[in-house]
């Protein structure tokens, strides 16, 4: 029989991986095998610090059942684990965990999928050479909006209801933010 450390892990994975948005998993669900509050409590104490999970809390999240902002520091996630109420709690699997479960390189072609997929957050900072913009400005199928300090880029009217455009191509980033160095250069990053 699985020990609940593991239970929690799989049942985290599990939720992750074959959820379409990488969700968490809601630990206060394994209630329901008899365990005691404490005992699950922990559990998860334990894969915290162990570097396999990471918790978000209804506390301190808007939604704890995305991973929209960057993880707490392992302290604040321990403190919490211990006051926030369990249905309240939600685990999300570690990178490590992640890559000896799935092929990650399926996403090579989706680098900001494969970011997530790898567990990131969602509104995490990821620069980019202002270059990347250019194949969308030069491209009569796109509608870019580009201000001093943020844009705009969606895919065209047309080329949306086009059966031979690919859907991947399809796009909407409904804002981004521009960067610059001290020197009101724009920021250096690495390429994707």
């Amino acid at each position: 029989m699985l020990k609940l450390a593991d239970l929690i892990l799989e049942a985290t994975l599990t939720r992750y991986i074959e959820s379409r948005d990488f969700n968490g998993f809601p630990i206060a669900e394994l209630l329901t095998l008899g365990s005691s509050e404490s005992v699950l409590r922990d559990s998860a104490t334990h894969l915290v610090q162990d570097g396999k999970i990471s918790c978000k809390f209804a506390r301190v999240n808007l939604n704890p059942h995305i991973k929209r902002v960057p993880d707490l520091t392992v302290d604040r996630q321990l403190e919490l684990l211990g006051a926030e109420p369990l249905d309240g709690i939600v685990c999300y699997p570690c990178e490590e965990i992640i890559c000896n479960r799935i092929n990650v390189d399926i996403y090579n072609d989706r680098p900001f999928t494969k970011r997530l997929v790898l567990g990131s957050a969602q509104l995490d900072f990821l620069g980019f050479e202002l270059t990347v913009l250019d194949r969308y400005l030069q491209d009569p199928r796109y509608h870019c909006i580009l201000r001093d300090y943020s844009g705009m880029i969606s895919i065209g009217h047309e080329a949306s209801g086009d059966d031979h455009f690919p859907e991947r191509d399809k796009i909407l980033i409904e804002n981004f933010g521009l960067g610059y160095t001290g020197s009101r250069r724009p920021h250096e990053s690495p390429h994707f």
